[in-house]
């Protein structure tokens, strides 16, 4: 009986993602995945425990991941990724420079792209790698989407009740 891969699903800064891999989990759970999600650092401690063909899902591919992707892919470990930064950047050059690191993009069977903005030059960096570009948004972003809002409802109550109205400006400015 052939088993069906675990999609793991690191976290960085659990404030900013954990809401948006909670809904990605349970969306992939309901196609009949099994999911992890948590800590990256305590994920990557337990590499070992994970099976060939599991399915990492890195949320940056910046240089610094070089060595715990070969370690992924010498392990049998499907790669995928996204940018949490691939939003908004200064231009194309920096972007290049600063978030796609041409080792680790060539380990990825697939980069989820936030649009056609950054999946155009992603295309222009790696042109022969372009069939692993998928544009799919960003799940933190999807939790704006109004079928979400009632997921929030309490805690928006909670915060106008003690603050009265009040602007939102989702950054990661600290």
């Amino acid at each position: 009986m052939e088993m069906t891969p675990t999609i793991i699903l690191p976290m960085e800064t659990a404030a900013r993602e954990l809401d948006a891999k909670l809904v990605m989990a349970a969306f992939l759970a309901d196609r009949g995945a099994a999911c992890i999600t948590g800590s990256h650092a305590r994920i990557n401690a337990i590499l070992h425990a994970f099976r060939p063909g599991d399915v990492y899902v890195s949320q940056t591919i910046v240089k610094a991941k070089r060595r715990i992707f070969r370690i992924m892919k010498a392990m049998g470990l499907h790669l995928a990724a996204w940018d949490e930064e691939g939003l908004i950047w200064p231009n194309a050059d920096y972007y290049r420079r600063r978030r796609l690191d041409p080792e680790n993009f060539a380990i990825l069977e697939h980069f989820f792209c936030w649009g056609e903005q950054q999946a155009e030059v992603v295309r222009q960096t790696f042109p022969e790698q372009a069939p692993k570009l998928r544009i799919s948004g960003n799940p933190r972003q999807d939790l704006y989407h109004p079928a979400f809002r009632p997921l929030y409802a309490g805690q928006v109550r909670a915060i106008r009740q003690e603050l009265g109205a009040v602007i939102l400006v989702n950054s990661n400015f600290g």
